[in-house]
């Protein structure tokens, strides 16, 4: 799969992030039993039912050509938490 489908075009031009996003990822191997509690969670968790009780500033930093979270994620946490602001930057999923 390329490299850009999943982080965005610009990500073609920043070898420096690919090679972050390498050295992170396998720098520990994830275990079977927190890879299936993380798959088992997600269908109960909606976390924009309790969004609203957050209190802290928040800044929402979304990229505007990201294909793996869309802008509209980045504005409905931006709406759901008060006070928050929102922040389309140029770029994809890692901002370049």
């Amino acid at each position: 799969m390329a490299l850009s489908l999943l982080y965005g075009p610009d990500i073609v031009g920043h070898p420096e992030m690919l090679a972050h996003q390498r050295r992170a990822r396998f720098t520990r191997q994830p275990s079977s039993r927190g890879y299936l509690a993380q798959v088992l969670a997600l269908p109960g968790f909606l976390d924009v039912l309790w969004l609203h009780r957050l209190r802290q500033r928040t800044l929402v930093l979304i990229g505007a050509a990201d294909p793996m979270v869309p802008v509209a994620n980045g504005r409905i946490l931006a709406a759901r938490i008060p006070d928050a602001r929102l922040e389309v930057v140029e770029g994809g999923h890692l901002f370049c």
